[in-house]
């Protein structure tokens, strides 16, 4: 795998709320690679 590509339609969750756990997740699996997300 090269990289992670996350790609989250919000709807009613707040996109603050998502990149949050996302950032999070990332930095608790310690990911060496590119990780690009699209939230709308």
């Amino acid at each position: 795998v090269h990289a992670l590509l996350v790609n989250i339609f919000g709807g009613i969750m707040r996109c603050d709320v998502i990149a949050e756990g996302i950032i999070a997740a990332t930095k608790e699996l310690d990911l060496k690679i590119p990780v690009v997300v699209r939230l709308q």
